[in-house]
């Protein structure tokens, strides 16, 4: 049993030279990120994640998931919530966020069953409409939502 471990070491080492061993994780770039990040969230740094955001972007998509909520002013669990406290002036372009985060998806992804759907629209409707209607002189365009239901 040994001996196959100290091939698979061997084996591992050949293919993958800069492998975890050689480098302490205090010296890799993604790792320093990443704490850097939760640190910033943890003391809720607001400024600090936006630099973060604007040099370097964000290490994963479940840092973005963490991040991104946190930038928009949307950390509120219950997302229906955040859209009816936030601000209570509907946005000129809520009607057509409707209808376009309905189509959002229609072609992706296949395998989505209908509650999901269901409840990733609704998250994405929550987004559009808490940005918009914090920004009343954002226009919306299609584009908008694609991008959103996309990342």
């Amino acid at each position: 049993m040994k001996r196959k471990q100290r091939k698979q070491r061997k084996h591992l080492k050949k293919k993958n030279p800069s492998s975890y061993k050689e480098k302490p994780a205090q010296d890799n770039d993604e790792f320093k990120d990443t704490f850097k990040i939760n640190q910033a969230l943890r003391t809720e740094n607001y400024n600090l994640l936006r630099e973060i955001g604007r040099e370097t972007g964000f290490t994963s998509d479940a840092i973005r998931r963490r991040v991104w909520p946190f930038l928009l002013h949307c950390t509120d669990l219950d997302q229906d919530k955040v859209i009816e406290g936030s601000l209570d002036v509907p946005h000129k372009d809520e009607e057509q966020v409707n209808l376009d985060v309905i189509r959002s998806f229609n072609s992706f992804p296949k395998n989505l069953d209908e509650e999901d759907k269901e409840k990733l629209q609704k998250q994405l409707k929550n987004v559009i409409v808490h940005v918009l209607r914090s920004y009343p002189s954002l226009h919306y365009y299609q584009v908008s939502q694609e991008a959103a239901a996309s990342a």
